[in-house]
Parts: structure tokens; sequence; C-alpha cells
């Protein structure tokens, strides 16, 4: 009985220590990889040919405690710092950056 129950809690942390793994894959990793500049290049106005008009003016990410400015998020997807996943939903959520024809 004592073995059963040995094996039993090496078994619960072997599922603790592999679901936390997964939760660093799923997190942490594509964290680190935006921030080395391996995501494609993200035009944040929707197009290589628009480019933000308001660059002074400050934007509040649903999930961020701190504004960027959209001069910042601009050269953040040029510099592939932007995860490919929220670049197509970027020209939505920055209306504020007035977005225009032009070279970005």
């Amino acid at each position: 009985m004592m073995m059963q129950k040995q094996y039993e809690n090496k078994l619960k942390l072997n599922i603790m220590f592999h679901i936390a793994f997964a939760v660093t894959l799923l997190f942490i990793i594509p964290a680190v990889q935006a921030q080395a500049g391996t995501e494609p290049i993200c035009y944040v106005c929707g197009s290589e040919d628009l480019a933000v008009g308001n660059p002074d003016a400050e934007i509040q990410f649903p999930d961020r405690d701190t504004t960027d400015n959209c001069a910042d998020i601009q050269e953040g997807g040029l510099q592939n710092a932007i995860p490919a996943s929220l670049c197509p939903f970027l020209p939505s959520l920055i209306a504020e950056c007035e977005c225009h024809p032009g070279d970005p």
C-alpha cells in the first residue's frame, strides 16, 4: 500500500512538472522570441503602404497596464517585435494613430 502511495505521489509530481513545462512553452518562449525580433514584419496600419500619422498618440491595450505611443508601436512592428498572431488585429486597436498613406 505504501509503495502504491509513493508511486502515485511521484506520478503527480511528474504530471505537475509536465504541465509547468507546457505553460513555459506556451507563454514564455513566444515572448522571448518576440523580443528577439524573430517575428515577421508587422505593418501595424494593415499595409506596407500605410504609416502612423499621429506618432505621439498613446494607446492603452486591454491586456497591459501601461500605454504605448504610436511611433513605438510602428517601430516594434518594423523591428519584428510584435507577434504575428496580434498583427492582423492592430489596425482596429490603434485608430488614434491615424494611419494614412505613406512609408512606415
